[in-house]
């Protein structure tokens, strides 16, 4: 039991680490709801001029498209920031240790 205690007592870190899981899983609701809310805007566009599935499949696609390439953009940024984090770490260990 005092292994249990002391694992928990960092508490300050893990509203941090349950931050960064629900931003994290934020790409699968850009993709599904992208997609979503612009096929209806398709489909409402249809309806409007009776063209039955051409914006529908148009912005459903567009959708797709603009949240993908939102996710990439993000995630190369994000792996920017984890090597700078990281190669700063590294050069303060490294000049810390002397």
């Amino acid at each position: 039991m005092g292994a249990d205690s002391e694992a928990t007592s960092d508490l300050p870190a893990t509203p941090k680490r349950l931050d960064l899981k629900l931003t994290e899983s934020s790409g699968s609701y850009e993709l599904v709801l992208g997609a979503v809310v612009f096929g209806l805007i398709g489909l409402l566009i249809d309806r409007e001029l009776g063209t039955t599935p051409l914006f529908l499949l148009l912005l459903t696609v567009a959708g797709l498209a603009g949240a993908s390439i939102s996710i990439y953009y993000r995630y190369k940024h994000r792996i920017e920031q984890i090597r700078s984090e990281t190669d700063a770490l590294r050069a303060a260990e490294s000049g810390g240790g002397r």
